[in-house]
């Protein structure tokens, strides 16, 4: 750990030294007041890459499909959490099982995503869609391995959102919000406008209260989030942010259902067959610390440094199947057990990062716009997990509820797993461009990483070393200044902790993708659509060999798809959302050539996202908006082979705004459908085959007002 908080202040001290040097100036320059008169393009989406993403650059002349989602459109939709943010981009999946957290996996192209704030890596955190609306700015979408965040991880893509922090102009925002299942929040965001010397700040609250349409369980949230940043001048400045996020849950933090073919979504909706309100009260909460350093060089060129410190202890209490770790699900008769289960993780990641991103010229011709830089990052994890002793009858048909606490506290047996995770990495990338017309950009990042795990099975901590070199490379053609087509090729890898049956290390999951689409911008950039290609392969999977009795790195998973996005407000009283996503992911290469072609099921075939809202600007209506909005998934594989049932859900809205004011009527699930949020299926025939999944929530809405005073 001493060799990790030397790395995370490491950039920091450096770039302190330079502008300690930059400080000295004796000469004193007077400026005459200037008034800027500018036209404010109300929008819901960004059109360049944050900061915090390193490569900057409009996302038109960027060669990836990328989705920048500001938080205006979160509010417009009724948003609470980044997940429901990511209705905005193409084919992202979210599956939940847990009351703490948006989405316990997202999934993008067929694979996991990858989660950072800010640009920073999050660390193994269970919880990993918990961010709260209050502290979002925005939420970028990155499709594909995008080697210049982070060249480790899955390959199918990465999720950044971006924290409130002073802004230009001051702000004072309150909003309340009541709705179904006694649902209620507040919440506050407060700041000045950024100085060009001197200090400014921004502080983000919120508190949230709320039941579930399942009975017994409840959950309240609290949110803090204040920023402080200290202008040496208008090229330095120093930012300090502290994230604080308390969740607390009663009764259990898990409403997954077991049942059969002939069963599914047929019991009653309400039924909570793995909370108790004897269960002691679950946790998850996050401190993160984040220091950000920016001095600009001179007009090109431009140092920064970050570094955050995340303590993130989860403990999760809920009832599974007796003496198992699935949920709850009945004999034929409708009797079964439940046992307690307790599930504690204490994450602790630390991140730093020191880049460099400039212009030059080399000829008239051409300009180069590069970056380059050092990461680094040390996560710790421990997990703890515990099965009660005590089996405890459970009737579907008489549900009895209000088991004994002290006794779900009896176990016999515990699980315990420690994992380190550190690496450093160092990368450079150029964007070259060519007259007006030609983007081509190119570059790498070599990464050291050391995994290191101790387990029940195995207390004898070990530790494993992997070196690993991504490229990166692509194309833009600018058709015309709001058009463009592009190309890419990106990597990815992933550690495969473990040896061979000939004790050698297995080598790392190497991920390649391969991409092409095409971006427009409409109506001078008010609206932007994007349509892309991809193909990704993923290399050195395991895969048993029957033939030898062992496991060899000879399998690969292939995922190709298409996408198309729309996103913006194409006239001033229209705004639009829409997206589709094509999937075809499979195994194309495994030793059992049975294998071969099977679904790999890790996200639907397809997804169709869309959201208009019509709001009127001129009579005796005006201020009054209607929206519209639907989600459909279809053809999501489980382990058996079956496709769970296909959905769509609908939700509208109806506000009144009128400057400072504004009043939102939300409903959710008009229609009241049921669905499988998210599941799985075992194999095994209809009276065998086991269905695990969380139906999601049915009608409901809410009442939201807000006052803006700046």
């Amino acid at each position: 750990m001493n060799k990790m908080y030397c790395l995370l202040f490491f950039s920091f001290f450096v770039t302190l030294t330079v502008q300690a040097q930059h400080s000295g100036d004796s000469i004193k320059v007077r400026h005459l007041k200037q008034v800027n008169v500018e036209t404010r393009k109300r929008t819901v989406k960004s059109d360049s890459i944050s900061a915090t993403l390193k490569l900057g650059g409009r996302l038109l002349e960027t060669p990836q499909n990328i989705t920048g989602i500001i938080n205006r459109l979160l509010q417009l939709q009724g948003g609470f959490e980044m997940k429901d943010a990511l209705r905005n981009a193409s084919g992202v999946y979210l599956s939940t099982d847990n009351v703490f957290s948006g989405a316990n996996t997202i999934t993008m192209r067929g694979f996991n995503a990858n989660i950072s704030r800010n640009g920073l890596i999050g660390g193994n955190t269970y919880e990993n869609s918990q961010e709260d609306e209050s502290i979002i700015e925005s939420v970028e979408v990155i499709k594909g391995p995008a080697g210049f965040i982070n060249g480790y991880g899955e390959p199918g893509g990465a999720i950044n959102v971006v924290t409130k922090t002073p802004g230009k102009a001051k702000i004072l925002n309150v909003t309340a919000t009541a709705g179904s299942f006694n649902f209620y929040r507040a919440a506050v965001d407060i700041g000045v406008a950024i100085r060009e010397k001197g200090f400014s700040y921004r502080v983000n609250g919120a508190v949230e209260t709320q039941d579930y349409f399942v009975d017994w369980f409840s959950k309240n949230k609290y949110v803090l989030s204040p920023v402080i940043q200290y202008n040496f001048s208008k090229r330095t400045y120093l930012l300090a942010e502290y994230n604080m996020i308390l969740s607390r849950a009663k009764n259990g933090t898990q409403f997954t259902k077991g049942a059969y073919d002939s069963t599914i979504l047929k019991d009653d909706r309400n039924s909570n067959y793995m909370g108790d309100p004897g269960l002691p009260v679950s946790r998850a909460d996050e401190h993160t610390v984040r220091l950000q350093f920016v001095h600009a060089l001179n007009d090109n060129w431009k140092l920064t440094s970050q570094s955050s410190f995340k303590r993130s202890p989860f403990d999760q209490w809920t009832f599974y199947k007796g003496g198992t770790f699935n949920a709850v699900s009945f004999n034929a008769d409708g009797t079964t057990t439940r046992s307690s289960f307790n599930h504690r993780r204490r994450g602790l990641t630390g991140s730093s990062q020191l880049f460099l991103n400039g212009t030059f010229k080399t000829g008239q011709l051409i300009t180069h716009r590069v970056l380059t830089g050092l990461d680094y990052t040390n996560s710790q994890d421990s997990i703890y997990q515990a099965v009660g002793s005590k089996l405890f009858p459970f009737d579907q048909y008489h549900l009895k509820y209000g088991e004994n606490t002290d006794s779900l506290r009896l176990f016999n047996k515990l699980y315990t797993y420690n994992t380190s995770n550190e690496w450093l990495a160092a990368y450079a990338y150029d964007a070259v461009n060519i007259g007006k017309k030609v983007i081509v950009s190119f570059g790498g990042r070599f990464t050291y990483n050391e995994v290191s795990r101790r387990s029940y099975s195995a207390p004898l901590n070990k530790s494993y070393y992997y070196k690993s070199f991504t490229p990166r490379a692509g194309i833009t053609w600018m058709i015309m200044n709001s058009m463009s087509l592009y190309a890419l090729y990106d990597q990815s890898f992933q550690p495969q902790v473990g040896v061979n049956a000939n004790g050698e290390l297995y080598v790392p999951l190497r991920s390649a993708n391969t991409e092409a689409g095409v971006k427009k911008e409409w109506f001078s950039g008010l609206l932007s659509t994007t349509v892309s290609g991809y193909i990704i392969r993923r290399n050195n999977v395991l895969s048993y060999d029957a033939a030898i009795g062992m496991s060899r790195q000879i399998g690969q998973v292939r995922s190709k798809g298409l996408e198309l996005d729309v996103l913006g407000m194409p006239v001033d009283n229209l705004t639009v959302s829409a997206n589709y996503a094509l999937l075809s992911s499979i195994i194309s290469e495994d030793a059992n050539e049975a294998n071969v072609g099977k679904r790999y099921a890790r996200g639907p075939k397809q997804q169709i996202n869309a959201w208009l809202m019509y709001g009127i600007k001129n009579g005796i209506l005006k201020g009054l908006s209607f929206s519209l909005g639907e989600t459909t998934v279809i053809g999501r594989g489980t382990a058996a082979g079956t496709d769970m049932p296909d959905y769509t859900k609908l939700d509208a809205s109806i506000g009144y705004d009128r400057g400072k004011y504004f009043v939102r009527v939300l409903l959710d699930n008009i229609t009241s459908e049921r669905y499988m949020a998210s599941g799985d299926r075992k194999a095994g025939n209809s009276s065998t085959g086991m269905w695990y999944y969380t139906e999601g929530a049915p009608f409901s809405g809410k009442v939201q007002v807000g006052i803006r005073l700046f």
